[in-house]
């Protein structure tokens, strides 16, 4: 499965401004889906990739990932009973940034 998207503002951002863009993407069947991730055109002050598991089906080994075109950066992240992962970035882009998950 593979899902682009451009969020496109109405008018540029003045040096100084900020946009916050928040959306939700819901997955009725994720067989087969191993990983979620952002490609930034920009550099951005500040980005949230944020994925939450099923409660019933959290995988068992999650990591989070960026690629700034310098070669990727792996951190594992360790759910610890919970069903949801995050990684969040400052001054990042343009570049890769996402969760993946295995079984």
């Amino acid at each position: 499965m593979s899902l682009s998207a451009l969020i496109d503002l109405h008018r540029p951002l003045m040096v100084g401004e900020m946009a916050v863009v928040e959306y939700e993407l819901s997955v009725p069947d994720a067989r087969g889906l191993d990983h979620y991730g952002q490609y930034l055109l920009r550099r951005v002050s500040e980005a949230l990739v944020w994925v939450r598991f099923h409660p019933d089906a959290a995988p068992p080994h999650c990591e989070v990932f960026q690629d700034a075109g310098s070669g990727e950066q792996v951190t594992r992240v360790h759910l610890a009973g919970t069903h949801e992962a995050h990684h969040r970035l400052s001054g990042f882009g343009p570049g890769f940034v996402g969760v993946r998950w295995s079984w």
